[in-house]
This record gives C-alpha cells, structure tokens and sequence, in this order.
C-alpha cells in the first residue's frame, strides 16, 4: 500500500491503518471480528478510513434515496449510543482519578 503511493519510506505511519483494517474485519475461520473479543466492543472505524457512498442524486429514485437516508439515520444513532459510552466512561474515570488523588 505505501509503495503503491510512492510512501516507501514512511510504511510505519500506515500500518496502524491496516491493523485496524484487519482486527475490525470478520475473519472468515471463526466467524469473530477480533477486536469485538479483545476490547469488549465493537471496533470504531475513522472517517477517513471507511467507503465514501457515491452520492448521485439524479439517477436514483426518491424511494432509495429515503431508504438510504433511513440507513445512515440508524448508523449515526448506533454511534451516538457509543459515543455515549465512551464519556459515560471517561468521565467514570475522571471522577476515580480525582478521588483517589484526594
């Protein structure tokens, strides 16, 4: 992939990326996305690293564009219920720290 975009130099600052790619995809022998059992959750890709949708409006029907729009609504709610977790967490962790330091 780094040699592919003329990076030969700098393959360490990709591979994080693949690792990633790679602990986030279902592995075909045992049916299991490995970093669902390693971290208890399930694996948050960034932006940059997911599919962009072609987004052409005029050639699709208003009934697939609704129900595309419904798809993407139930992505952003699951990652809202995330996000939430994630502060619940932090902020879990926050008030332990301060406790403790006290």
């Amino acid at each position: 992939m780094a040699l592919d975009k003329g990076l030969d130099c700098e393959w360490d600052e990709l591979l994080w990326s693949l690792v990633l790619s790679y602990n986030a995809a279902k592995q075909q022998s045992t049916g299991v996305v490995p970093f669902t059992p390693l971290f208890a959750q399930e694996a948050t890709m960034p932006p940059d690293l997911r599919a962009r949708p072609v987004l052409n409006f005029e050639e699709q029907e208003e009934k697939t564009l609704a129900e595309d729009l419904l798809q993407r609504a139930l992505i952003v709610k699951k990652l809202m219920v995330h996000a939430g977790c994630s502060l619940e967490v932090a902020q879990h962790c926050d008030t332990v720290a301060v406790r403790t330091s006290t």
